[in-house]
């Protein structure tokens, strides 16, 4: 079986677009081969720090360079296209194609479905949504930890505010407006093509408009900042990457602490005292080591120690301000701590 490494020119690490949708990519793709090696590792390459992929399957044997591209991204758009509804709004039935690798196309009515905004949800509804995808994940045959990983990355039906859930700090809508976080993510879902992923993996051009999730610091684009009228100067984005980024939350997991919630990588609570720590990696790690690395208590100080990070093959750590302007949450250009 080959054993590929291939660098992926789209996403920057320093970007929280670029990161997270390199989360997406080593998640998703790991899902899609749960039974081969997939890796990956960060290389700078001029300024930017780009992914590295390291995958074993036997659909890379005998391919060139080209080839290669083409099966990961395939294999990352078959894995999402298997998902007719996201899993953050909907639980698949128990009737599977498969023991080993359960079928999302068979979808049971769920109140998820009709969810926009994850703070709308009242807690007995979170309840219900958690409970069954607790069960999934517990089930003895035919078990599916993904519902289970949305769960746990949305919200938290124990910390409310007395009618709805709290819910995670990579929220960036308030659905006051015209955009709805979850109805963000659907949509994407909906409009998905295999070039969108091709362009997040190695191309990544801002071109496509009106999706998104308001995770690049770009997207914050009030109008005393806009050389031209917000309707003659729509934001452009890389849908594929956004789509992507989606996936990548499910390695962020909300908590509680005390009669607060938390997501992990971030601190602070307020308004616009909210901060997202994120490391940059030399070594090859898999979904499951990433997941742990990420919730480091050391990138949360004033300045994260390097003696102790450096040993954990940790060669950078970005920091950026969530800030709240008007209706929507943006990301602020993050710096290296």
């Amino acid at each position: 079986m080959a054993t590929v490494e291939l660098t992926l020119t789209g996403p920057d690490g320093a970007n929280p677009l670029g990161f997270l949708c390199a989360l997406g990519i080593l998640r998703t793709l790991s899902n899609a081969w749960p039974d081969s090696e997939v890796k990956m590792k960060w290389q700078q390459i001029g300024a930017p720090w780009r992914p590295v992929l390291r995958a074993s399957h036997a659909d890379l044997d005998g391919r060139d360079e080209v080839g290669q591209k083409a099966v990961i991204v395939n294999a990352i758009f078959e894995e999402l296209k298997r998902m007719e509804k996201h899993p953050a709004q909907c639980c698949p039935t128990s009737e599977n194609t498969s023991p080993s690798r359960p079928s999302l196309k068979r979808m049971e009515k769920h109140p998820a479905q009709c969810w926009n905004d994850t703070h709308d949800i009242p807690p007995e509804k979170y309840r219900e949504y958690a409970s069954k995808a607790r069960d999934l994940f517990f089930r003895a045959s035919n078990a599916d930890h993904r519902p289970a990983e949305w769960a746990a990355a949305l919200a938290c039906d124990v910390v409310t505010d007395g009618e709805h859930v709290e819910d995670t700090a990579f929220r960036t809508m308030s659905g006051q407006g015209h955009q709805h976080f979850l109805k963000q993510i659907r949509s994407l879902q909906e409009r998905l093509e295999k070039k969108h992923i091709d362009e997040a993996l190695f191309g990544w051009q801002y071109q496509d408009e009106k999706l998104n999730l308001r995770f690049d610091p770009s997207e914050d684009r009030r109008h005393a900042l806009r050389w031209k009228s917000p309707d003659k100067d729509p934001i452009k984005t890389v849908w594929g990457a956004n789509r992507l980024a989606a996936e990548g939350l499910p390695l962020c997991p909300v908590f509680p602490a005390g009669t607060k919630l938390k997501t992990t990588g971030f601190r602070g609570s307020g308004k616009d005292d909210t901060f997202w720590t994120w490391p940059i990696w030399s070594g090859f790690l898999s979904v499951a080591v990433v997941r742990s690395i990420l919730a480091l208590p050391a990138l949360q100080a004033d300045k994260p120690p390097r003696g102790e990070l450096s040993p954990l093959g940790i060669v950078e750590v970005y920091r950026t301000q969530r800030i709240t302007v008007g209706k929507y949450r943006a990301f602020t250009p993050p710096i290296a701590i």
